[in-house]
């Protein structure tokens, strides 16, 4: 019974408070609009420029289930739901396959999980806690 009730209470736990950043990495927030194109970044490529930013805010890549929940919400930047609709989005969650490191990417379009070869590009959106 008491498994059950922690199991419930999982459940139906408000996932922590989040921040996203407006635009994907490598654009500029001007005027409420996120301008210049969309890059696509290699998942060691984003994890040093994730590095570079203001050392204030502690910029990171989000988990897959952080990314599906804010794709199916209204905060989604608009330059997600627009332009890029068929893109894949880098996660922080990575895996081993053999000699070669996975990392996790949701589309941003159906939402379908895929690991890729961290050496693959994909778009980042950063999120904070």
């Amino acid at each position: 019974m008491l498994i059950a009730l922690m199991f419930s209470a999982l459940l139906t736990a408000t996932p922590p408070k989040l921040t996203w950043y407006p635009c994907l990495l490598g654009q500029t927030l001007m005027a409420n609009e996120c301008t210049g194109a969309a890059q696509r970044w290699q998942w060691n490529q984003a994890k040093v420029a994730i590095g570079q930013l203001d050392t204030e805010v502690n910029w990171r890549l989000p988990t897959v289930q952080e990314l599906k929940r804010h794709l199916n919400s209204n905060e989604a930047p608009q330059s997600i739901k627009g332009p890029v609709h068929s893109e894949w989005l880098l996660t922080s969650s990575v895996m081993r396959h053999g000699d070669e490191l996975l990392v996790a990417a949701v589309h941003s379009g159906s939402g379908k999980v895929e690991y890729l070869s961290v050496r693959d590009h994909g778009l980042v959106v950063l999120v904070h806690d």
